[in-house]
């Protein structure tokens, strides 16, 4: 079999880590997938998970005092916009549910790579401190996980992931 380069061998290493459509699968219905559970996921997290993560600061305790991190982000709208709207979902579903879920299912099966992606991805956003932690890699990256593996595609997890990302932007900057 002759060796791909260039164009090709780009184009089948983003097909090898998910990003395709599968046979019968449509881009818009992918894409509607993914958005209905991240909107909703978005306005859970708005009105009941963002205040249980606060009162979980509060009484239990946390490293990041409560609402410490909201006004980080929303001093900085144009920097949080482009890392956390634009670029996050597609470096984070290629690295989390693309690349890593498949070759820790290889090696651990489906639900233990689930588990383990779900908590890398959680630590990834250690900033928010460890209930933050908790529910985004378990909450957020199981939502993702479960589309990525059902979907067998990275279009449906990455437009939850989008979905909820420009919410929060909405969210943090009507919050401003």
């Amino acid at each position: 079999m002759p060796e791909l380069t260039g164009v090709a061998a780009s184009q089948s290493a983003w097909s090898s880590i998910g990003w395709h459509l599968e046979q019968g699968q449509k881009l818009w219905r992918e894409v509607l997938i993914g958005v209905v559970p991240g909107a909703v996921l978005a306005v859970l997290y708005f009105t009941v998970l963002s205040p249980f993560i606060t009162w979980l600061q509060s009484n239990v305790g946390d490293y990041v005092p409560t609402g410490e991190l909201t006004g980080a982000l929303g001093a900085a709208l144009v920097p949080f916009f482009l890392a956390n709207v634009l670029l996050a979902p597609f470096v984070e579903e290629s690295l989390y549910r693309g690349y890593a879920l498949d070759r820790l299912q290889e090696r651990y099966g489906l639900a233990l790579a689930v588990v383990i992606s779900c908590a890398f991805f959680g630590l990834l956003h250690w900033a928010g401190g460890l209930w933050y932690i908790l529910l985004t890699g378990f909450v957020a990256g199981g939502l993702f996980a479960g589309l990525r593996v059902w979907r067998r595609t990275l279009i449906a997890p990455f437009a939850a992931h989008l979905a909820l990302n420009i919410l929060e932007f909405v969210w943090i900057w009507l919050a401003r």
